[in-house]
C-alpha cells in the first residue's frame, strides 16, 4: 500500500477515534457535556449533589478511553506517515535535480562537440612550436567546397603554420612553412577531422616534418589521423586554389566529426 494511502487510513483511524470519543462523552454526560459552554452565562448558585454511576456512564467512560487511544494511534500514524512522505518527497526532488543536472551536462557536452573549430593562441603556439624545426617545408592545405567551418579551421591552421608570416611581424612565433591552399570541389572519398598525408614521392625529410605535423596537431585535437600515403584514386579530385604540385606533404581540414553516439540503457548510469 502507497503512503498516501496509509496517511488516509491513519487520518480515519483518528476520526474514527475522535467519533468514540464524542459518543462516549454523549453516554457518560448526556446533553450536559454542553455545561462548559454556561461560562459566558451569568453564574448561578450551585448545589451539590450527588452522581451514582450508571452502566450507561460507565461505557461511556470506557468509549472515551477507547476513542483517545484510537485518536492517539491515528496520530502516530499520520505523523510517521507524513515523515515518510517528506522524506519519498525530498528522495523524488534530488532525483529530479540530479537528472536536471545530468541534462545539462548533457546539452554541454552536445554543444561543444559540434560546436565550430577555433584554434585558439595557446594551441597555435604549441602547433608553430612543434613544427619549427622544419620551416620552410612546403605543404598543401585542403577543404572542402561549401564547407565554410572546415575553410575558417583551416585558415587559422595555415596562417599559424606560416600562410601570410610576413604580414604579421606582431606575431614571432609563428612557423614559416610554404602553405599553399586549396579548395576541393569534388573528390571520391568522404572525410572528418583533419588528415596527414604524404605524395609517393615524399623524402625522409618530408616524411619526418609531417610526422612532426601530425605529432603538433595531436596537441591542438585528437581528431587527426595519419600520416598515410595519398593515393593515386585522389589524383581526380578537382581542386581549386593555390595549390603546388611540388609539395609532398597534404594537409586536408575534413568536416566537422560527427558527436559521439551515447547509449544509455535503463536502470544503468
Amino acid at each position: 500500500m502507497s503512503l498516501s494511502a496509509w496517511f488516509i487510513s491513519f487520518e480515519i483511524i483518528g476520526a474514527i477515534g475522535t467519533a468514540l470519543v464524542i459518543v462516549g462523552l454523549f453516554k457518560e454526560y448526556g446533553w450536559n457535556v454542553f455545561d462548559f459552554l454556561k461560562i459566558w452565562r451569568p453564574r448561578e448558585l450551585q448545589f451539590a449533589h450527588v452522581e451514582v454511576e450508571t452502566a450507561s456512564k460507565q461505557r461511556g467512560s470506557a468509549l472515551v478511553v477507547l476513542g483517545i487511544s484510537i485518536e492517539l494511534i491515528g496520530a502516530v500514524g499520520i505523523f510517521g506517515t507524513s515523515l515518510q512522505i517528506d522524506i519519498e518527497h525530498r528522495r523524488e526532488v534530488a532525483q529530479l535535480e540530479q537528472e536536471a543536472a545530468n541534462t545539462r551536462l548533457r546539452a554541454l557536452r552536445l554543444e561543444k562537440a559540434i560546436a565550430w573549430r577555433v584554434l585558439l593562441v595557446s594551441q597555435a603556439k604549441k602547433l608553430a612550436a612543434g613544427v619549427s624545426a622544419f620551416n620552410g617545408q612546403k605543404v598543401n592545405v585542403f577543404t572542402y567546397m561549401g564547407d565554410l567551418e572546415a575553410w575558417l579551421y583551416a585558415d587559422q591552421i595555415g596562417a599559424t603554420l606560416g600562410l601570410g608570416h610576413d604580414t604579421h611581424p606582431e606575431l614571432p612565433w609563428l612557423a614559416k612553412w610554404d602553405v599553399h591552399f586549396g579548395r576541393i570541389a569534388l573528390s571520391p572519398r568522404t572525410a572528418s577531422g583533419i588528415l596527414v598525408e604524404v605524395t609517393p614521392k615524399a623524402t625522409e625529410q618530408d616524411k619526418k616534418a609531417a610526422q612532426a605535423l601530425f605529432d603538433a596537431l595531436r596537441l591542438v585535437t585528437p581528431h587527426v589521423t595519419g600520416v598515410s600515403v595519398r593515393g593515386d584514386a585522389l589524383k581526380g579530385e578537382q581542386v581549386y586554389g593555390d595549390t603546388d604540385p611540388s609539395a609532398n606533404i597534404c594537409l586536408t581540414v575534413a568536416v566537422h566529426p560527427p558527436p559521439p553516439i551515447e547509449l544509455e540503457i535503463e536502470g544503468q548510469p
